[in-house]
C-alpha cells in the first residue's frame, strides 16, 4: 500500500502469481456482497468468511460493477481474491458464471503501466483486475 493506505494497481506479474502461478498461495473464489467508496465486502465461497478489502480505483470498480454482462454466481458478482498477492479480480460476460471456471492469468491487458483485465476465451468470464489491500 501507499503511504495514503491505498493498495497499488496490480502489476502482470503480481496477477499472474495471484491467479494461478503461485501453488502456494491460490486464489479464492467469492461473491460480492457490498461496495463503497473502493471498499468491498467478499463471502468467501470455500471457508465462508466475510472479509473487507480496499481496491485500488473504486470509479474503475464502479464502471466494473454497472456492466450489463457482470458474472454471477447465486444472484452476486462473481470474484476472485488473492489477499497474499493483494490481487481481486472480477468477473464479467457470460451473466451467469461457468460450472467450472478457469483463468488465462498469463495474458493481460495493460492500460497506464497497470495491469487491468484478464481476457477469457471459450465461454469462459473475462476478469478485472484490482490491486486489493485487506482491512484489518
Amino acid at each position: 500500500m501507499d503511504p495514503a493506505g491505498s493498495p497499488r494497481p496490480p502489476h502482470p506479474t503480481q496477477l499472474r502469481l495471484a491467479f494461478g502461478g503461485d501453488p502456494e498461495h491460490p486464489a479464492s473464489p467469492a461473491v460480492l456482497l457490498g461496495a463503497e467508496d473502493g471498499v468491498v465486502s467478499l463471502g468467501f465461497l470455500v471457508e465462508g468468511a466475510v472479509r473487507r478489502f480496499r481496491v485500488d480505483d473504486a470509479a474503475r470498480l464502479g464502471a466494473v460493477l454497472a456492466r450489463a454482462d457482470l458474472c454471477l454466481f447465486q444472484g452476486r458478482p462473481l470474484v476472485l481474491a488473492n489477499p497474499h498477492h493483494r490481487a481481486l479480480a472480477v468477473a464479467v460476460g457470460p451473466a451467469e458464471a461457468p460450472g467450472q471456471v478457469e483463468v488465462n492469468y498469463g495474458v493481460a491487458r495493460l492500460e497506464g503501466g497497470a495491469a487491468v483485465e484478464i481476457p477469457g476465451e471459450g465461454g469462459q468470464p473475462s476478469w478485472h483486475t484490482f490491486g486489493a489491500a485487506e482491512l484489518g
